[in-house]
């Protein structure tokens, strides 16, 4: 099981980033269902080769490439919520002119109370998380003291079971009424459509979400533990297995197949049911997970990792090392032809012991899930 996290990053200059894509962040730990601050977030284009670290109570201008931070609000009559509109979650930003009771109450268009939360805050600039239940129109009343806020936003799609608010922290930032510019990376390069990773940290927690962003965005981790740690190879493993053996008997099979008439995905249901994975049997998926690793990692410039796991569902990504051997035809064989028998016979290999493997190759990446049959 796992949570969302958020980055806290205000669009209130909505008039000066109009067109802009701004990301943002925050944290809340599964166990517990405890809001909490990232420690830093890193943020990955998958498409084009690029990454930025940034700190966890900061957001991130996809379209300028600028850190920015959420301001603090001196006026004691301001309200902010953004993004507006908003997907999944907005953010709300007030300030507390005295140390007193809050009271915060979201309607939808219709004027029915989906949201209410109350707590004693001290003096500052505040903020808290809305996540609704669907979409449309919601309005926002804050009751302080005798005095009242209101505001309004519009949700483009629906982020929870329940509309709820969350409590979020106290901004710890000098005195602004506009977004603040903190830094830059002019070498961290964005279009739409790319692909983007970004990992949530807290302490211990790590969590993963991959997406195409095309719009202003609050993101929600949710914080849990990595169970599954990828092991590290010896050279006495690596030799054993010499990867170089497998691909090669790979091609052959295939080869031989195809002067018989048939296919390699022929060949992959010969190889996925004459040999047997009975020993991760009822084990989980850390072994069969374990085990994609491997094969990845065997080749000098594999690379493998998790994007996402829970007690039933895990998600990960590697690359494509052994693609470069295909520059030219294995034995008349096609890079296409080989991962479809090397990853077909595995497809049979984890159905013979009720796991769901589902593979998608996208470039360079390939993209896996695996679960328990249910």
């Amino acid at each position: 099981m796992k949570r969302i996290l958020f980055l806290v990053l205000p669009i209130f200059a909505i008039q000066t980033y109009a067109q802009d894509i701004i990301i943002n962040f925050s944290g809340e730990i599964l166990e517990t269902e405890t809001p909490v601050t990232l420690d830093s977030v890193k943020i990955e284009n998958l498409s084009q080769d690029a990454s930025i670290t940034i700190p966890g109570d900061s957001g991130f201008n996809l379209t300028t490439g600028e850190i920015v931070t959420v301001p603090m609000i001196a006026e004691y009559s301001i309200i902010q919520v953004y993004p507006n509109p908003f997907h999944t979650s907005a953010n709300i930003n007030f300030y507390v002119k005295d140390y007193g009771k809050v009271h915060i109450m979201v309607s939808n268009i219709a004027g029915q109370l989906v949201a209410d939360w109350s707590k004693q805050l001290t003096s500052g600039t505040h903020n808290c998380n809305f996540i609704p239940e669907n979409n449309g129109i919601y309005l926002f009343n804050i009751q302080m003291d005798e005095t009242t806020l209101t505001s309004k936003a519009i949700s483009l799609s629906a982020g929870n079971a329940k509309s709820k608010i969350l409590y979020q922290h106290q901004v710890q930032t000098e005195t602004h009424n506009t977004m603040l510019k903190t830094g830059s990376n002019k070498d961290f390069l964005f279009t739409v459509g790319d692909t983007l990773k970004y990992s949530g940290y807290y302490a211990d927690y790590i969590t993963y979400i991959v997406n195409n962003p095309s719009v202003s965005t609050s993101y929600t981790f949710g914080l849990d533990y990595q169970r599954i740690k990828l092991a590290t190879h010896t050279i006495e493993e690596v030799a054993d297995y010499a990867v170089w053996r497998t691909d090669y008997y790979i091609c052959t099979g295939i080869s031989y197949a195809k002067s018989l008439g048939e296919t390699a995905d022929d060949f992959a249901w010969f190889v996925g049911n004459s040999h047997s994975l009975e020993s991760m049997w009822g084990q989980g998926l850390e072994p069969a997970v374990q085990l994609l690793n491997f094969i990845i990692t065997n080749y000098e410039n594999g690379n493998f990792e998790i994007l996402s796991e829970t007690d039933s569902l895990v998600t990960m990504r590697s690359n494509r090392p052994y693609a470069e051997y295909f520059n030219y035809p294995m034995l008349d064989v096609t890079l296409e032809e080989f991962e479809s028998c090397l990853w077909g016979h595995i497809v049979i290999l984890f159905d013979r012991i009720d796991l769901d493997f589902v593979y998608h190759i996208e470039g360079n990446s390939i993209m896996y899930s695996l679960s328990i049959r249910e």
